[in-house]
C-alpha cells in the first residue's frame, strides 16, 4: 500500500488515531507552536509538508493571526478533512494536493518557515528521508526555519529499551491492552524512525544548524533548524 492509499484510508479517524497513538501530543504541538521565535503579529509565508487534517494549523492560527500557510499533503481525502475544521474560514490558508519530493510552487516561492509534522518517519531509510528534506529545505528562504515533529529513536540501549516500555504502556493505557497491543505490533512493524543525531548529521549536511529541541516526551521530538 502506497502512502497515499495509508493516507486516505485513515483520513476519517486519523486524529482519534493520533491522539490514541502519540503521547502528549496536543501538548507537543502546542508547546511548538508557542515556541517558534515569531512576534504573535508576525507576517510570515509558512509552509506546512504533509498537513494532513490541519492540527498543528488549529495551534498556528491561535497565536498567529497573520501567517500564510500553504499545506500540502499527498492524500486529498486528509485535506478534505482539514478544509472543514472551523479555524480554516478565518485563515489564510491553501491547501495543495502534492507529493513533497515533486512540489514546487507557485511563482518558484519560499518560505519562512517549513513544518513537517508526523511525516519524516513514515519514509524508508536515511537516503529516502535525505531526499525529502532536500527538497523540503530548497524551499526555505534564507534565514528561514524548519520545523520538524517526529517519532525519534535512541542511540542509548538502555535509554531506547526504556522508553520503548513506557511507550507501549501508553499505547494500552490510551486503547485498553488488546487493541493497544495490536497498534504496538503494528507500528513496530511500519514505522521508521532515526536517532536525533542522524536526523542532525543529514540536515547539517544540507545546510542546517544544530537543531533546538522545542519539546520531546518520550519518543516523539520538535525540532527547530535554521536555514543560513
Amino acid at each position: 500500500m502506497t502512502l497515499k492509499e495509508t493516507f486516505d484510508n485513515e483520513s476519517k479517524f486519523y486524529d482519534e488515531f493520533i491522539v490514541k497513538t502519540v503521547p502528549y501530543y496536543a501538548t507537543i504541538i502546542k508547546e511548538a507552536s508557542n515556541l517558534l521565535p515569531y512576534k504573535n503579529d508576525a507576517e510570515i509565508d509558512i509552509l506546512d509538508v504533509g498537513i494532513g487534517t490541519g492540527n498543528f494549523e488549529v495551534e498556528l492560527f491561535s497565536r498567529y493571526k497573520s501567517v500564510r500557510v500553504d499545506g500540502i499533503d499527498v492524500s486529498e481525502n486528509m485535506l478534505t478533512v482539514a478544509k472543514e475544521k472551523k479555524f480554516v474560514k478565518n485563515a489564510n490558508i491553501n491547501f495543495i494536493a502534492a507529493d513533497v519530493l515533486n512540489f514546487v510552487p507557485q511563482n518558484n516561492k519560499r518560505y519562512d518557515l517549513v513544518v513537517m509534522s508526523l511525516l519524516l518517519h513514515n519514509f524508508d531509510g536515511v537516503e529516502e528521508k535525505t531526499r525529502v528534506l532536500r527538497n523540503t529545505i530548497s524551499l526555505l528562504k534564507a534565514g528561514g526555519f524548519l520545523l520538524l515533529i517526529d517519532l525519534i529513536k535512541f542511540s542509548n540501549i538502555v535509554i531506547q529499551t526504556k522508553v520503548t516500555e513506557e511507550y507501549n504502556q501508553f499505547l494500552h493505557h490510551a486503547n485498553g491492552v488488546t487493541e493497544g497491543e495490536n497498534w504496538r505490533q503494528l507500528l513496530e512493524k511500519e514505522d521508521k524512525p532515526e536517532t536525533i543525531e542522524t536526523l542532525t548529521e543529514i540536515t547539517q549536511q544540507l545546510g542546517l544548524s544544530q537543531p533546538t529541541i522545542l519539546c520531546q516526551k518520550l519518543n516523539f521530538s520538535a525540532m527547530l533548524f535554521r536555514f543560513p
